[in-house]
């Protein structure tokens, strides 16, 4: 009889679901995937039901089933993106079965639903290796929207490992693949091999498409004869020959070259030269030309040549896909933590904010073009942590249990290790992870003080605290620019860097109202 009440009780409550459920222009404007398969594990098949139509609504591939024991060998032998599981099943629990999941893969998302949640259950869920959970009954765009932000991070973690990877790579190859900068690598590249060949000067040259010419990228001992930028006419002298012919070819003779060379005087500054086009797939990226005027090069100059010049064509394009990777990757970032703002009404834009007061902090403190990027960039990814923090906690109205706080404390090692891995971030990645240090060496994650805390997250620090005090948050009402002001002063050596609360306080006063309103849509390309 309770069986069956409660049946008739799950059918009602799915019937008065459908009865609302949105067409497919309603989900439209949530992020769609069609490559995604979710599996779904619940004992009642109503609701297996429900998330199928709903999330294939949403454009995802779905599979359900209400046997634990069957779920946990599609993970084994299938292709599973996100798991979404119940509590409380006969054979296995969800927590059981997260825990079975994390042992057979422990990369695989798994969001927990419950409709029995606490933050006891959250917690426990948490150590158990859930990502996320979801509260019954939900509605449609709760369950997508939870399932989109656990996918979501599912891919930065896939990013940010394959960016490790190939970080990881580059720590054991040769010297010309722990180079990103192209610079540093066409230094490395005419140094070596002008030492190698005993060449007397080099010189790096690029083509351009745009205007049809090769200009001079790079060169050593070439002052006076020609300069760098300086153009070319593509079929004149060794370079345009090599970009012609996409071949190496030494030259012994000028006069008997058939070489053009009435516009780049190469015939003037030496005798014998050798030209080696920096080829990737086939692909002509630059041509490497030497010279001398003593001695000619031999087969062994040209052999040394066309090793190191291979070498540094697949350095220079793994530093452009390096760079393409930390574009996206940072741009990611930049998404997520706008996202992650925009989740919860009181925080929204809070991480722009926190940004341009650090800009202005640093403005004062005379920091170069390239430190105020770098600085800007720590404000914008300074919550970027709290991505893996549960909902429950992180938008909790009331106050914090110890363990929850704990929790939350673990945001900013989180952020560190997310961006840690690229080097041109460093800086970037010790503010995220230093912000919440005190001066006195009562703060956390490491209990910095003084000197040893950054300034970058010294900086972030103050405007991270100035944001929260001026904005209306969950807890209380905001306060005053000039309490704000007395406030950070009063802590300014405990708390706060005095000299960041010192530069903080010589900003404009007509200027905190506009670093105060700054929404996410204001600042779309920071």
């Amino acid at each position: 009889m309770v069986e069956a009440l409660r049946s008739r009780a799950n059918k009602e409550k799915v019937a008065n679901f459908q009865s609302i459920y949105p067409s497919r222009k309603m989900v439209n404007n949530l992020p769609l995937s069609t490559d995604y398969r979710i599996l779904v594990v619940d004992d009642d098949e109503h609701i297996c039901k429900l998330c199928q139509n709903t999330l294939s609504r949403a454009g995802f591939h779905v599979d359900t089933t209400s046997n634990p024991s069957t779920a946990l060998q599609m993970v084994a032998k299938e292709h599973v993106d996100l798991v979404l599981t119940d509590i409380k099943m006969p054979q296995i629990n969800g927590l059981q079965l997260i825990r079975q999941i994390k042992y057979i893969d422990p990369d695989l998302p798994v969001i927990l639903m419950t409709g029995f949640a606490s933050v006891e259950t959250a917690l426990q869920a948490v150590r158990e290796g859930a990502n996320n959970f979801v509260r019954k009954p939900f509605n449609h765009q709760e369950l997508v929207l939870t399932v989109n932000t656990t996918l979501q991070q599912k891919k930065l973690l896939r990013e940010n490992i394959r960016l490790k990877t190939l970080v990881n790579f580059f720590k054991v190859s040769e010297k010309f693949s722990s180079l990103h900068d192209p610079s540093k690598i066409y230094d490395l590249l005419l140094q070596a091999v002008m030492r190698e060949t005993a060449a007397e000067k080099g010189a790096i040259f690029q083509y351009d498409p745009e205007t049809d010419l090769y200009y001079l990228r790079h060169s050593v001992n070439l002052n006076g004869y020609i300069s760098k930028g300086q153009t070319f006419n593509k079929t004149h002298g060794l370079p345009g020959l090599i970009f012609k012919n996409r071949s190496p070819r030494t030259v012994e003779n000028w006069q008997d070259s058939n070489i053009k060379i009435d516009s780049i005087g190469e015939e003037k500054w030496s005798k014998y030269a050798i030209g080696v086009p920096l080829k990737f797939n086939d692909e002509v990226l630059d041509v490497l030309c030497l010279y001398k005027t003593r001695a000619k090069f031999s087969e062994a100059d040209m052999d040394g040549t066309l090793l190191l010049v291979n070498q540094a064509a697949i350095a220079l394009k793994n530093a452009e896909l390096l760079l393409e990777l930390e574009i996206l990757f940072l741009e990611t970032m930049k998404s997520l933590a706008t996202t992650l703002d925009a989740r919860d009404p009181y925080t929204h834009g809070h991480s722009r904010r926190v940004a341009q007061v650090a800009l202005e902090i640093g403005k004062i403190l005379q920091f170069t073009e390239k430190q105020l990027e770098e600085l800007e960039l720590a404000g914008i990814l300074h919550d970027i942590g709290k991505i893996g923090i549960p909902d429950v906690i992180l938008f909790k109205p009331g106050p914090l249990t110890p363990e929850e706080y704990e929790i939350i404390k673990t945001h900013a090692e989180k952020g560190y290790r997310i961006l840690q891995h690229i080097k041109r971030l460093t800086s970037v990645a010790k503010a995220v992870y230093s912000h919440h240090e005190w001066h006195n060496g009562k703060g956390y994650p490491q209990g910095l003080q003084g000197d040893e805390i950054p300034l970058y997250g010294a900086i972030i620090a103050v405007a991270d605290a100035f944001d929260t005090i001026v904005t209306d948050r969950h807890y209380r009402k905001k306060r005053s620019y000039q309490d704000a002001l007395q406030i950070l002063k009063n802590c300014a050596g405990s708390q706060f860097n005095p000299r960041v609360v010192e530069a903080f306080s010589q900003i404009p006063k007509k200027k905190l109202p506009q670093l105060t309103t700054i929404k996410n849509s204001d600042l779309d390309n920071p």
